[in-house]
């Protein structure tokens, strides 16, 4: 391949020209909403975006909101909500919202299922191994400690076990 880099520094441009030359609003305002990341307040990259904020399409709304919000790691909905009512999309904001607490809902139920299916996991591990510390106690010779060293466990539990087995139910 013989070709350079096409490189557009839009900090050089004014966003009036951005959006003049863009040719398509979304365009113009995915453009505006890379060069304003780095301002220093919510409200200096909405002013950026206000012009056209009510003119773009629901998508390209969400996505230049969404950039935002996660690149600045912005979790509060009001916080969202303020900056949704400064680009005049006040009817969009309950469903970006929603949208938002529907995937942290999600990723807190896999892990939530993750996790418990890890502890099943090892709370099954642990109950095979005491049912075989417990074969091992009954049925041969070896000591606790011969138990903790050959099954490579705690010898403190193994002896909590034996000890449960001294103990008749109740």
């Amino acid at each position: 391949l013989d070709f350079s880099p096409l490189v557009l520094d839009a900090g050089r441009i004014s966003d009036e020209e951005i959006q003049k030359r863009a040719g398509h609003l979304g365009t113009a305002a995915t453009l505006i909403a890379i060069k304003h990341i780095f301002d220093k307040t919510y409200q200096e990259y909405t002013s950026a975006l206000e012009p056209m904020g009510a003119d773009l399409d629901v998508r390209t709304f969400e996505s230049v909101l969404e950039y935002f919000l996660i690149y600045r790691g912005i979790e509060d909905p009001d916080l969202a909500r303020i900056i949704g009512e400064a680009l005049n999309r006040r009817e969009d904001m309950p469903n970006v919202i929603e949208k938002w607490m529907e995937a942290g809902r999600e990723e807190g139920l896999k892990e939530g299922l993750q996790k418990g299916r890890q502890e099943g996991i090892q709370k099954g591990l642990e109950k095979g191994l005491q049912k075989s510390i417990e074969k091992f106690l009954l049925k041969t010779r070896l000591t606790p400690a011969e138990i903790a060293s050959t099954l490579d466990v705690d010898l403190s539990w193994v002896l909590e076990i034996e000890k449960s087995l001294e103990k008749p139910p109740g």
